[in-house]
């Protein structure tokens, strides 16, 4: 057998990396100081995120960066807490520019989303994002033109229009897009009321790969039994993947309808993933577990970034050797300081042999200096303590427990 020459070895090991090889160049106007971020999701079902890059944009406004990926998948770019979703595809070259919404300190970034203005451009001619939006803009002007027809039963001009779209992409070879696109078109059929569920089924789930990381996959999937109870049988499919992953997913929403108790979901969470055969579901397990399991009673509270007011870094639990009262808080609320000054003019605390922490959460420097103690690393905060609203209370115990 002939040998390959060095020089073709090193052609196809460094051809194999640069085809998976994302190039992102991020252009942020008015972006110098703030906290830029790229995630992905690790799956669907959980909502559990992986960040792809995270760091401080330069004072030259312009962050640029590069990772590997095997397929195209969806992302959420973040600049502070505004955000934008983007799609990235393996072996091409990014050009982002990011324009960033004046923001209001006074209002809460998780109930007031607001959304970065992006403007891509890429080394693919065929570029995913600009056919998406494309797609969700002419798919949104036909429903807000056809919806009272197709609601009376008219389902033949749906059924044409998808044909006519689902024909249209087909010179994209892309399965991510057709994916997304297909199953765009089934979550508004699931919504026909005389439409068959199992029609849907069989045209939609049974004889079709499971698209684990494909946004509208996994929300028609998700929906689908949600509104069907759907769950698949051996009867039904051969596919043990998709019995466990919906089983997993009528789970997941009766933890968040609040059905199970903390204790009884972490315990049927743990019998799935010790039963599940697929490696993506107990992923999804763990995920779920591991978000169940975020500050519960008992476990150690975070190792979080904070300062003291002259900038030093400081160690929660360094503080003293007292239970403690984390009060998380933002100074640019009234509420959250009269909440404050109730606490400090109270008596509870002593009577609880409890020390009163104030952490301030604010990118606002002058802030920083009146707190006695200010979060570091905003988006760690909220990353591992998954707060939602101001103030946010924490209690913990001398060796770091929380307590409730």
């Amino acid at each position: 057998m002939k040998r390959l020459s060095i020089t073709l070895i090193l052609y196809l090991i460094l051809g194999s990396i640069s085809a998976q090889t994302i190039t992102v160049n991020c252009t942020v106007k008015n972006g110098y100081g703030k906290y830029l971020r790229l995630e992905r999701k690790s799956d669907y079902v959980s909502n559990a995120d992986e960040v792809v890059f995270a760091d401080y944009i330069p004072v030259t406004n312009s962050i640029n960066f590069t990772f590997s990926e095997q397929e195209t998948e969806e992302y959420t770019l973040y600049v502070n807490f505004a955000k934008a979703t983007i799609y990235l595809s393996p072996d091409v070259i990014y050009d982002i520019f990011v324009t960033v919404p004046e923001s209001d300190p006074t209002q809460n970034p998780f109930t007031n989303i607001q959304y970065l203005n992006t403007d891509i451009t890429s080394s693919d001619i065929d570029d995913i994002n600009q056919t998406i939006s494309d797609f969700n803009g002419s798919y949104d002007d036909f429903l807000y033109a056809n919806s009272g027809s197709i609601i009376r039963g008219n389902h033949a001009i749906h059924n044409n229009f998808k044909t006519s779209v689902l024909n249209g992409i087909k010179k994209y070879h892309d399965h991510f897009l057709e994916t997304y696109i297909r199953y765009s078109f089934a979550l508004t059929e699931l919504s026909f009321l005389s439409k068959s569920k199992q029609a849907l089924a069989d045209t939609y789930i049974f004889d079709n790969d499971i698209e684990m990381l494909n946004p509208m996959y996994m929300e028609f999937l998700m929906e689908f039994a949600k509104k069907a109870g759907f769950s698949p049988t051996a009867k039904d499919t051969k596919n043990v993947e998709l019995i466990e992953l919906v089983s997993i997913i009528n789970i997941a929403s009766q933890i968040s309808a609040g059905i199970y108790s903390h204790d009884y979901a972490v315990t049927i969470l743990k019998k799935a993933a010790d039963a599940a055969t697929s490696p993506n579901v107990r992923k999804i397990c763990n995920n779920l577990l591991n978000s169940e399991m975020l500050l519960a009673e008992g476990t150690i509270f975070p190792n979080i970034e904070i300062s003291d007011k002259d900038g030093n870094q400081v160690d929660i639990q360094s503080i003293d050797n007292n239970a403690k009262y984390l009060f998380f808080y933002k100074s640019c609320i009234s509420q959250n300081l009269y909440a404050l000054d109730t606490l400090e003019n109270n008596t509870y605390l002593h009577r609880h042999h409890l020390t009163l922490i104030p952490i301030e959460i604010s990118d606002d420097a002058e802030s920083h200096r009146k707190a006695k103690y200010h979060a570091v690393n905003t988006y760690q905060l909220h990353k591992e303590l998954n707060i939602r609203e101001y103030p946010f209370v924490v209690t913990i115990d001398g060796q770091g427990k929380v307590l409730d």
